[in-house]
C-alpha cells in the first residue's frame, strides 16, 4: 500500500465514526481563561493579507515563538509559500509555545500524541469575523477543535457541509474539515481551539480510545 493510500485508509476509519464527534477530553475553562488573559497582548492577525476580524495565538509554531516575524503559522501557508518560494507544511510547526505550556491538564491529556501535534492555535473572532467556506485538504493531518469562551448558539455559527452543527463548549471534537466548512461570529471575543494532528495509526487509535460516546 502506498503512503497516500495508507493515510486515506486511516482517515476514512476516523470519518467512519462521523463527520464530527466529541472526545472525553475537556479544555478546562480556568486554563483557557488564564491563557486568554495572560497572553492578551500577543494576539496576531490571522492570515494578515486578508482584512478580517480574526486573530490567532500560537499553540505551536516553527520555533516556539508567539509573536514577531516567525509567526508563519498564523498565515495562509499556500499564500506565504507562493510569495516567499518556501515549502512550509502543517508539520513544519511542531514546537510547543509558552501558550501551550500554560495548559498543564491539556498537555497531560494529549501527551500520548504530543509528538504528532503540528500547526495549532487559539482563534479569536470579533463581531463580523469569519472563515469562508473552504476545505482543508492536507492528507497528512486531521483537525481536533474545541469551542471556548463566548461560543454560544446566539453569537457563533459553525457550518459543516452546508449544515449548522452545535458543539458543546470545552469538549475536544474530531471534525472532518475535508468537507466544506465555515464559521461566523456575531460578537467580539469569541474563542476556539484548532489542533492539527498528523494522521497515523497512533493518533487514530488515540481518538478512538478517547471517544465520549463508546
Amino acid at each position: 500500500m502506498t503512503e497516500s493510500a495508507n493515510l486515506s485508509s486511516i482517515y476514512n476509519n476516523l470519518i467512519h465514526l462521523g463527520d464530527y464527534y466529541p472526545l472525553e477530553i475537556i479544555i478546562e475553562k480556568e486554563e483557557a481563561d488564564n491563557a486568554i488573559n495572560n497572553f492578551k497582548e500577543k494576539w496576531q492577525p490571522y492570515n494578515p493579507r486578508k482584512e478580517n476580524k480574526r486573530f490567532g495565538l500560537s499553540l505551536t509554531s516553527h520555533d516556539g515563538s508567539i509573536d514577531g516575524p516567525n509567526q508563519i503559522d498564523l498565515d495562509s501557508l499556500h499564500e506565504y509559500n507562493k510569495l516567499h518560494n518556501t515549502s512550509f507544511e502543517e508539520d513544519s510547526f511542531k514546537t510547543k509555545t509558552s501558550v501551550f505550556k500554560s495548559f498543564s491538564k491539556l498537555q497531560k491529556d494529549l501527551e500520548p500524541i504530543s509528538q504528532y501535534i503540528c500547526r495549532s492555535h487559539i482563534i479569536k473572532l470579533n463581531a463580523g469575523g469569519f472563515f469562508p467556506p473552504h476545505r482543508d485538504l492536507d492528507p497528512k493531518t486531521f483537525r481536533l477543535i474545541s469551542l471556548s469562551n463566548n461560543c454560544s448558539i446566539s453569537n457563533f455559527v459553525l457550518l459543516l457541509n452546508n449544515q449548522r452543527i452545535f458543539l458543546d463548549q470545552q469538549h475536544l471534537y474530531f471534525l472532518n474539515t475535508r468537507v466544506a466548512h465555515s464559521v461566523f461570529s456575531f460578537e467580539d471575543d469569541v474563542f476556539f481551539f484548532v489542533f492539527n494532528i498528523l494522521v497515523n495509526i497512533e493518533t487514530a487509535s488515540f481518538v478512538r480510545s478517547k471517544l465520549l460516546e463508546k
